[in-house]
């Protein structure tokens, strides 16, 4: 009854576009919340600096993230979040403590998950392009504040 009396009091005293900006969520839409295809090599070819993830979508309160890397990250972990690495281009070598070091070789067309609090540390040999999702929340570096490549205000890419 209390949730049918703030819809009528929502359409009485809203009118719907105005309603459809206060109670819709991002997506990667960009008309109207309606779905839109993406092209990946598009997106990728729109920036080149490493280790800087870009948004390329929002589900539920997930970032799909788009990242170029090349070169070694810094060894980290993240508290509450896990990630998914999916590469689309390259190599990615996950150094992962758990607690034995050890090396995950990801390549083109495969995905690792780093569950929270698994110290890794991303490299990759040659440039590799990855996809990430992860809960908006997620700092690139997690638990360690590094100057050089902690990106806390991201860029989007759409």
């Amino acid at each position: 009854m209390f949730l049918r009396n703030i819809i009528k009091w929502n359409k009485k005293f809203y009118p719907s576009v105005m309603r459809q900006r206060m109670f819709s969520t991002n997506s990667t839409s960009t008309d109207d919340n309606k779905p839109m295809t993406q092209n990946l090599n598009t997106l990728f070819n729109t920036f080149s600096d490493h280790w800087s993830p870009k948004i390329a979508g929002e589900i539920n309160n997930m970032h799909l993230k788009l990242v170029k890397v090349q070169g070694d990250f810094v060894w980290h972990h993240h508290d509450v979040e896990d990630e998914l690495f999916l590469v689309t281009k390259g190599q990615l070598k996950m150094k992962i403590k758990d607690p034995v070091e050890r090396v995950e070789i990801v390549n083109q067309g495969e995905y690792i998950i780093i569950p929270k609090k698994v110290e890794h540390c991303p490299c990759a040999d040659e440039e590799c392009e990855i996809i990430l999702l992860e809960p908006k929340t997620t700092l690139n570096t997690g638990n360690v504040k590094d100057d050089e490549k902690t990106v806390k205000d991201l860029d989007s890419v759409i």
